[in-house]
């Protein structure tokens, strides 16, 4: 009977041990894809924006000074 706990208990440990594992290394898969994504990435500002955002009222005041999209620069 205390053969049967202990390998009970042993078994259990075993997969504890292999579910922590496996959420460490799907952490950090998703870390080093962050990381490389950031190095990678011109500027900051590049790898923080999302490819469907609207642009900002400051870069909109830019591309209306810069004369971009049809702005009068006044």
């Amino acid at each position: 009977m205390n053969e049967l706990i202990l390998v009970i208990s042993l078994l259990v440990v075993i997969v504890l041990m292999t579910a922590i594992i496996v959420f460490i290394l799907v952490f950090q898969r998703k870390e080093r894809k962050d990381l490389y994504d950031r190095i990678m990435s011109n500027s900051l500002k590049e790898y923080r924006k999302s490819p469907e955002s609207a642009p900002t009222a400051h870069e909109k005041a830019i591309m209306k000074w810069r004369h971009i999209d049809g702005g009068d620069g006044d």
